[in-house]
């Protein structure tokens, strides 16, 4: 916890409160209801964790590795709160044999193409 600073979202309160970290996993910013965290999701889209998909921009196929949110310090309403304020998804290129990071939003390509999210039991059918 930050002394000083407020915190909103469900367990977010006096000594309850873990630290808040610089980056913190997507599921951990999630449970902490962090303020701005629907906007962050929005731009993440599906991809979490373990999501395979074909972005329809360079026609690659990714599967992520990792999904972080950036924590810091806003003013709302004249006090300071702790919230999500960027992100970054790790993945795995298997075109290119490398991890790679970025900031691309999913909605940057309306051609992305999820292949197997997590908990699929099966590949998604697909068109191109």
């Amino acid at each position: 916890m930050i002394e000083g600073y407020e915190y909103e979202g469900r367990g977010a309160t006096g000594d309850e409160c873990p630290p808040c970290p610089e980056w913190m996993d997507l599921e951990e910013a999630q449970w902490q209801g962090l303020r701005g965290i629907n906007s962050v999701m929005a731009a993440i889209g599906p991809r979490r964790v373990g999501t395979v998909y074909r972005s329809g921009y360079w026609g690659d196929v990714s599967t992520v590795v990792s999904v972080k949110v950036r924590v810091g310090l806003v003013k709302r309403f004249g006090r300071e709160v702790v919230a999500a304020v960027g992100w970054q998804i790790t993945e795995y290129n298997a075109d290119d044999v490398r991890d790679r990071t970025h900031f691309t939003s999913w909605e940057y390509d309306r051609y992305n193409v999820v292949l197997h999210g997590p908990g699929d039991t099966r590949p998604r059918k697909f068109r191109r």
